[in-house]
């Protein structure tokens, strides 16, 4: 099942306006969180343009280089076959664009209907547990009670690197990595937040909800 993801990239101001507007029933954030972590992973992937579309493939076996088609439509054929038509095709982009998709995968524990997660990609230095960087992401999909789902956000941002210098040698350390759940909406429009949530952050996953519903019933009609 894919899930549709939104960078999150938004300024505090907005932030602060959108929490004015709203208010949530909330569910008991002492009690064990509303879901189960099942796997985290991060992965480089080069993606060709929109625009290039590599389709037009020759039929006869083989490529023909459009200078020599050229010529030899300028002259006779010396043998009782046809010259083999130029095939062009488009120009390969100078540099393929570098994108890194984040995904998790969480089961839904609750008796509820999930439509909406804020969830944060955390990486941490294995050698004293501070963070060194997160990547934060907000996400919509229905998730049934019990049913499980991977949300997959895309950054132009790689994940942070720790160099430690030993003996004149760089190495580089593999970090920590771990998943926070910001917030849960419901279908039912209560929340579960975490207790350390960004301020505003169940607000603006909201209201980024109800403009999924808007696409989506477009889409629909």
């Amino acid at each position: 099942m894919k899930a549709k993801t939104l960078c999150l990239l938004v300024l505090p101001a907005i932030l602060v306006l959108v929490a004015g507007r709203q208010c949530f029933p909330q569910t008991n954030a002492g009690t064990s969180p509303p879901f189960e972590i099942l796997k985290l992973k991060w992965e480089k992937q080069i993606r060709l343009p929109r625009n290039f579309d590599p389709s037009v493939i020759p039929t006869n076996g083989g490529f023909t280089d459009p200078a020599k088609a050229a010529s030899s439509a300028a002259s006779p054929p010396t043998s009782g076959f046809e010259s083999s038509p130029a095939v062009s095709f488009p120009a390969a982009p100078g540099r393929l664009p570098v994108v890194f998709v984040y995904s998790l995968r969480i089961r839904n524990t609750s008796n509820k209907v999930i439509e909406g997660v804020a969830w944060d990609y955390v990486f941490m230095d294995p050698r004293n547990s501070n963070e060194v960087g997160r990547r934060q992401f907000v996400s919509f999909e229905t998730i049934p009670a019990g049913k499980n789902v991977t949300f997959n956000g895309i950054m132009q941002s790689s994940p942070p690197k720790v160099v430690q210098l030993h003996d004149r040698q760089k190495t580089e350390i593999r970090m920590t990595e771990s998943a926070s759940i910001q917030c849960l909406l419901y279908a039912d429009y209560t929340i579960w937040k975490n207790p350390s949530a960004r301020r505003g952050i169940c607000e603006l996953l909201a209201t980024q909800r109800s403009l999924w519903k808007r696409r989506r019933a477009k889409g629909a009609q």
